[in-house]
């Protein structure tokens, strides 16, 4: 699988889904592989974060993301072809137009061939975690059972995170490869916690990935992974769906951003995270994750 990091500066990391090993630095690089329906791919996508990261939430200049179909913000549209990014080098990228996704549900991890799939577009990525290697360990991090509100859900916990933090995510189909979701106005998950806790979900749009050919780690202000984030508050033992609008996304302010890209391009959508700050200890049920009109 393609290790990548989302947050090089601050030390948080993100897998997405293709089959080598693209760069190193990362906490943890060992994503797991998914197969049958939900396709192969990866998880670990560290959002933002990080005592450091505080200024990752920020929020940037306004504009809207340029691509050849016109400058993006926010959500509706129906999709539909014209909207590959022209912002990255011709050389080195190798993503085209965006792909549509074919259904709203993503993940209910009820699969029995691919539990941790996301299955709204095939072939899709895989549900993964990455911690910082200083609390509990990745493999004792996560688990497929019966916690969710029907069903398994993805029971993901941790303590004693004292590095960057943990997360869990997920490419919707791999690094190069962008999905539309202009037809919908955010993403609805269920998180139930057993305590009250602070979540820092994100995406990412293909400027901020290495394969654009733009974005340079050796270069302060110019650093990869940078992405759009939205800091939730979730309630203790709560099952009630969140909903996170695009609207709502603020761009983080560190690393390498596109022209007039403040605003989230619905349009190509590259990765979906879910993040707990480091300090943070966290034992949380996701499920039921999908697209909302």
């Amino acid at each position: 699988m393609t290790t990548i990091e989302t947050y090089r500066v601050f030390g948080l990391c993100a897998v997405l889904a293709s089959g080598v090993s693209l760069l190193q630095g990362c906490s943890d690089s060992n994503a797991g592989t998914g197969s049958g329906s939900g396709g192969k791919g990866a998880g670990t996508s560290a959002t933002t974060g990080g005592t450091a990261g505080s200024s990752s939430t920020q929020a940037a200049t306004t504009g809207g993301q340029t691509t050849t179909g016109g400058t993006t913000t926010g959500a509706g549209g129906t999709g539909g072809g014209g909207f590959a990014v022209t912002y990255c080098d011709p050389m080195k990228w190798s993503g085209g137009e965006p792909q549509p996704i074919t259904m709203a549900e993503c993940s209910d991890f009820d699969s029995d061939s691919s539990p941790t799939g996301v299955h709204c577009i095939m072939p899709g990525g895989i549900w993964d975690v990455d911690v910082d290697g200083m609390g509990t360990a990745k493999a004792d991090s996560s688990k497929i059972e019966s916690c969710g509100t029907t069903g398994n859900g993805f029971h993901f916990h941790g303590t004693g995170h004292t590095g960057w933090g943990a997360d869990a995510a997920a490419a919707m189909v791999s690094q190069t490869q962008p999905v539309d979701v202009s037809a919908y106005s955010g993403l609805s998950f269920v998180m139930k916690a057993t305590t009250s806790v602070s979540l820092i979900f994100k995406v990412q749009n293909p400027y901020s990935q290495p394969p654009c050919g733009k974005c340079d780690d050796t270069i302060l202000g110019s650093e990869c992974y940078s992405g759009y984030t939205k800091t939730v508050s979730i309630p203790a033992m709560d099952s009630a769906p969140i909903v996170v609008k695009w609207a709502d996304l603020a761009q983080q302010s560190w690393g390498y951003h596109a022209l007039n890209s403040a605003m989230f391009d619905v349009h190509n959508l590259i990765s979906v995270a879910f993040a707990f700050d480091k300090g943070i200890d966290f034992d949380v049920c996701i499920d039921d994750i999908k697209f909302v009109p």
